[in-house]
């Protein structure tokens, strides 16, 4: 059986460890976070006011068969193969997916870093 480590618990992580088939592949799910934020909602918390709660466990998201550790991601050593945790663990794999999303930063663009203190940055 192949195994495949993914790093990240986002949506793109997510949706990925749920769909590989777990008759071919091992998977775990390796998240800095316990918490998954399911983005997209934040437009509906923008425009309607959604007050419904768009964080959810992560654990509860996957897969039975999908292995869940609650691990900050500290080295990846692609040349062996092997990613290693804040904790000291260490994962081998086989295929390994970086979905560990994006980070923004409104100082590059003039005028948003003002419009987000003034509406929020959603």
């Amino acid at each position: 059986m192949q195994r495949v480590l993914i790093v990240g618990g986002g949506t793109g992580g997510t949706m990925l460890a749920n769909t590989l088939d777990k008759h071919r592949f091992e998977v775990t799910v390796l998240s800095a976070s316990r918490e998954h934020m399911f983005q997209p909602d934040l437009l509906y918390v923008t425009f309607t006011n959604l007050k419904r709660n768009i964080v959810r466990d992560e654990r509860r998201l996957l897969a039975a068969h999908v292995r869940f550790m609650h691990e900050k991601v500290t080295l990846a050593n692609l040349q062996d193969r092997i990613v290693e945790t804040e904790v000291g663990q260490r994962y081998e794999y086989n295929y390994l997916v970086l979905a560990t999303g994006a980070h923004t930063d409104p100082s590059q663009i003039p005028g948003l870093s003002e419009v987000n203190d003034r509406f929020g940055n959603y």
